[in-house]
């Protein structure tokens, strides 16, 4: 069977399941690579915790809404809440493809209103018929109304199987996908600023000893 996107990171998921204890329900979060429906699918089935940030308009069922579309079930939500968040400064991606995925910005403090519903996603052509034929989900909407001229609005779509029926449920979802600027940065420090990758280590032992060695480094100096 083909080593796909979405074997690889399910694979990640139900191996870190593994080394958990029993009493540790990890949640998984993703960014918008992680949008897969053979993982998203296969994740609701097994229970296992995600936050995963859609970057498909898919199909979901259409009775639920009377829309055919993911985004669609967006509109004419009522705000659980409004919040403020940090908006770190950005800039123009050397890469092409990822200018308008990730356009440059200022820093600022952005108001955003937060949104949620039920939806039941749909499975793709694409996906194996073993799978289920869909995927009940629970979508979490943070988006800035009113973003300052020639900036481009704050806006996270985050598909999940944590329960959302509180606004503090809905709050922990956000906080939860908010920690993955906090991995990016650890992940940022050990390749670039500790150089892991390109380290002429010979051997798996070496290269663990050496990840041993920069995790407290940079846990120290973070």
């Amino acid at each position: 069977m083909p080593d796909t996107e979405s074997r690889r990171w399910l694979r990640m998921v139900q191996h870190t399941n593994s080394l958990m204890p029993a009493h540790v329900n990890a949640v998984h979060v993703m960014d918008r690579e992680g949008d897969i429906y053979d993982s998203i699918a296969t994740m609701v089935e097994q229970q296992i915790g995600f936050v995963v940030r859609a970057a498909r308009n898919r199909i979901i069922t259409p009775e639920e809404h009377g829309d055919t579309l993911l985004f669609d079930a967006l509109e004419g939500l009522l705000p659980r809440y409004r919040d403020s968040v940090q908006v770190s400064p950005r800039t123009e991606s050397n890469m092409p493809d990822n200018r308008k995925l990730y356009p440059s910005r200022k820093g600022r403090t952005a108001e955003v209103l937060v949104t949620s519903t039920a939806v039941t996603l749909q499975r793709t052509v694409m996906s194996p018929k073993h799978l289920p034929k869909n995927a009940q989900v629970n979508l979490v909407h943070v988006f800035e109304p009113s973003a300052p001229e020639n900036q481009a609005p704050v806006e996270w779509i985050l598909l999940t199987n944590e329960p959302i029926e509180t606004e503090n449920q809905v709050r922990r979802v956000v906080e939860i996908y908010r920690t993955r600027w906090l991995i990016e940065e650890f992940f940022k420090a050990i390749k670039t600023g500790c150089s892991f990758e390109k380290r002429q280590l010979a051997s798996y032992h070496a290269l663990k000893n050496a990840l041993a060695r920069d995790c407290p480094e940079f846990c120290v100096s973070g």
